[in-house]
């Protein structure tokens, strides 16, 4: 700006100054003045703005060449269109469907159509949350593509809708993550119709490949009840390894090992045969004493027998036994606990070494556990603690002790020889008779009322024998790090019958 425009330009605004001031207002240019809006209309503005998509934002000043121009028409504003709001990525939409209950579909598996599944995902099979608008119940389901269903359709079978009450519509989203893989299964089995329980649990551990493939369809969470009606099983999962977090899912998946147990859900009577190693190395001093108070004390209120209190004195937390020690803590607290629930169960002892022995009373191999059995419980405490002391030998002859079941099995009262077996094997050692397997085979595999459980104590047990003969009856090895873990796995097997299930037939 040349110097004659600045001072003419000073000269207007001098003038525009002080005639603002004077009375005289005729020759004065004033811009218009703009009435304030009403918060009301202000607030109408602003959300019409938002509905068609449009920002008022600030401008800079022109750069108007006169500073009177700058004070007449002040800040500007532009308005530009809103930026377009992105789309929803497939994963992560929801889709609205009418539920249709079907009878004969797979298990756990929904089946939507292939048009509603592109709108979630490019694959035919995975997991859908399911939700039901009306009561907020949801759940997981595994889905596949039907090609030849309805557009807006979802099919499920109707145990699955039945246990969580969805009704006629729901939503469907899907998981993204990739499912936990479950290693280690327990599942509770009752009958859908009737009370013979065991036979259920049989029927299952014949089926063992069928059973698989059934759980196999579906999305695994703790409680879930699974109706298997050709074998009148209702199939609870009870216990699931590892723990998985409320909003992380679970499958199966059987082309690796994985340990899948059944016991019967609710109380059922099993006879029970202890075998107990009495060998020299059992007098190794390397079982450490823990947690031991609790199943003292019960010992305590079970027997009389009046050497305990001397044998029970040396069981002081931190101390090392004898393993012979534990293992006739072990069993005095599994008699203990079957004294207890006393509800006419039999249990046997067997002891070996180089050959085996069945310890009697009143010339029988076993002792009913009911409200009368207190003194015959007594009498097999006393004989075991003699024949301990007594009879001991270099050999460890399981072969012997297994041979020695199938006495018992035969002279047990006619009302309990069907009744389910469960064999308890607990050595330190190697078989030594060489023929342990075959008597296994020959006698008890895949009988379905006859389970059998090996123990292991000390650094040399043969882990690789006692896993052979323990998968054929549908049993487990457990190897106890101490005394307080070898009390508790006797405790629970005396309440609970167990069996781990093994590809046997298909």
């Amino acid at each position: 700006m040349s110097e004659k425009e600045q001072i003419s330009d000073s000269s207007k605004l001098e003038k525009f100054d002080n005639n603002s001031s004077s009375d005289d207002n005729e020759n004065i240019l004033v811009p218009p003045s703009v009435p304030e809006l009403p918060d009301e209309l202000l607030e109408q503005i602003d959300k019409t703005q938002e509905i068609i998509g449009v920002q008022a934002e600030e401008a800079e000043l022109p750069d108007f060449k006169s500073e009177i121009g700058r004070r007449i028409f002040g800040q500007q504003t532009v308005v530009r269109p809103a930026p377009p709001i992105p789309p929803v990525p497939k994963e992560l939409r929801k889709l609205f469907l009418n539920v249709e209950l079907k009878d004969d579909l797979l298990d756990g598996v929904a089946l939507i159509s292939e048009l509603d599944a592109r709108k979630i995902t490019d694959l035919n099979s995975g997991i859908l949350i399911l939700e039901d608008s009306n009561n907020n119940n949801s759940i997981a389901v595994k889905f596949q593509v039907k090609l030849e269903l309805e557009e807006g359709m979802i099919q499920i079978n109707r145990n699955i809708i039945s246990s969580y009450n969805i009704k006629e519509k729901v939503s469907i989203r899907l998981y993204q993550e990739e499912p936990i893989k479950v290693d280690n299964v327990t599942l509770a089995v009752s009958p859908i119709a009737g009370n013979d329980i065991f036979h259920v649990v049989g029927s299952l551990r014949k089926s063992i490949a069928k059973l698989k493939k059934i759980l196999e369809n579906y999305v695994v969470k703790e409680g879930l009840v699974i109706k298997w009606k050709e074998r009148n099983a209702s199939i609870k999962i009870t216990n699931i390894s590892p723990q998985i977090a409320p909003k992380e899912m679970a499958t199966f998946d059987f082309t690796k090992p994985r340990v899948l147990s059944i016991k019967p859900d609710g109380a059922l009577e099993f006879n029970t045969i202890l075998i107990m190693d009495i060998s020299k190395s059992m007098n190794g001093r390397d079982l450490e004493v823990k947690n031991v108070i609790p199943s003292v004390e019960s010992i305590q209120k079970a027997f009389t027998y009046e050497g305990l209190d001397d044998f029970l004195k040396e069981f002081k937390d931190g101390n090392n036994v004898k393993r012979k020690s534990g293992a006739i803590f072990a069993g005095l607290l599994y008699l203990s606990e079957k004294a207890r629930i006393g509800i006419g169960e039999t249990v046997s002892l067997i002891v070996f070494a180089d050959s085996a022995e069945i310890l009697k009373v009143d010339n029988k191999p076993y002792v009913i556990a009911d409200q009368r059995s207190k003194t015959a419980f007594n009498l097999l405490v006393e004989q075991m603690f003699e024949d301990l002391e007594e009879k001991m030998g270099a050999g460890t002859n399981m072969a012997s002790a297994l041979e020695l079941c199938d006495e018992i099995i035969k002279n047990l009262p006619r009302s309990k020889r069907k009744k389910p077996l469960m064999i308890i094997l607990l050595t330190d050692g190697f078989d030594t008779s060489q023929r342990v397997k075959e008597v296994v085979i020959s006698n008890y595999a895949n009988k379905e009322n006859i389970v059998l459980h090996a123990v292991g104590l000390g650094p040399y047990v043969n882990k690789k024998e006692l896993v052979e003969i323990s998968d054929l009856c549908g049993g487990e090895l457990f190897l106890p790090e101490d005394l307080g873990e070898l009390l508790h796995w006797y405790s629970r097997r005396a309440k609970e019958l167990s069996i781990k299930l093994n590809d046997v037939d298909s």
